[in-house]
């Protein structure tokens, strides 16, 4: 097959500007004008596509260059070629993810690429690539309660209700994540140096339902910001991070779960941090909503 050169022309010219056109995106400006018509330009943007492509240099289109042109990106869609891989042939547009070589490196995009080979001469129309599907948003009000033991200072929350609700954002190809806005209220022993009783005002967030087997969801990571209020002592306002793991009862509407966390919170008088304590909170939760919704 003939090689393309500074003085071709013809709709294989043509093909061969497009190609270079889409490698070339956001390295060569401005783009060629497909005008079947192989001129200093096109020449130029040949001479770069192979600089960056390390094969020689020599600004014409032969069996190397050519293969590099049709071959530069790895695609992960299944999609039909023909055996014969001449530019010559007409364009089937397709949307795919490549990895584009440039300068050496790899650049990973999602392109609505119109570079693969139809096994006739017939032009083919444009495919417009279909949007990702968007995202589901499930809401829920859940109420727990149970016992919180304090680590580090040592003491217990012989009572815990929260009341949180649950926002969570579910999409095709990702975990779903979930946020929580919430309160929960805490009664202290006696001795417990926020005083008989606590309150805090929270959002917790994070990816939720990595690992689960059977009735058990056991990987359900968050972070949290709260402000505190105390029966003792000044309000305070802190950071968690932590893991909740459950058992799912009657479908889904009735939990045991276990909430360890890592906290850390700010005397608000004073500008003080406490050193980071643990907590483990033991409990049952009612996922308000589909409990009392009506079939």
């Amino acid at each position: 097959m003939d090689n393309l050169r500074q003085g071709s022309s013809g709709p294989a010219v043509k093909n061969l500007q497009v190609l270079l056109n889409f490698h070339l995106s956001g390295v060569a400006s401005p783009p060629l004008v497909p005008d079947a018509i192989f001129g200093s330009k096109t020449r130029e943007a040949v001479l770069l596509f192979q600089k960056l492509n390390q094969i020689a240099v020599d600004g014409i289109v032969g069996p190397e260059t050519r293969s590099v042109l049709l071959s530069a990106r790895s695609i992960s869609s299944q999609v039909a070629m023909t055996t014969n891989d001449d530019i010559t042939g007409s364009l089937r547009p397709v949307a795919q993810r490549a990895n584009v070589r440039k300068g050496g490196g790899q650049m990973n995009r999602l392109l609505s690429s119109p570079f693969l080979l139809a096994s006739n001469n017939d032009a083919l129309p444009p495919v417009t690539q279909q949007a990702p599907p968007p995202a589901v948003v499930e809401t829920t009000v859940v109420v727990q309660t149970g016992q919180q033991v304090n680590i580090n200072p040592w003491f217990f929350s012989p009572f815990v209700a929260t009341v949180q609700g649950n926002i969570l954002l579910k999409q095709d190809g990702r975990a779903p994540f979930l946020i929580s806005p919430g309160v929960q209220f805490f009664v202290n022993q006696v001795g417990a140096p926020s005083g008989r009783w606590s309150g805090q005002a929270f959002v917790q967030m994070g990816p939720t339902g990595l690992l689960k087997t059977g009735n058990f969801d056991l990987l359900n990571p968050f972070v949290q910001a709260f402000v505190q209020a105390n029966a003792s002592g000044p309000a305070g306002a802190g950071f968690a991070i932590g893991n909740q793991a459950s058992y799912n009862l009657l479908g889904d509407k009735l939990t045991l779960f276990i909430n360890a966390q890592a906290v850390s919170t700010t005397d608000l008088s004073t500008g003080l941090t406490s050193a980071p304590s643990a907590q483990i909170l033991g409990g049952v939760g009612i996922d308000v909503f589909q409990l009392f919704r009506k079939k």
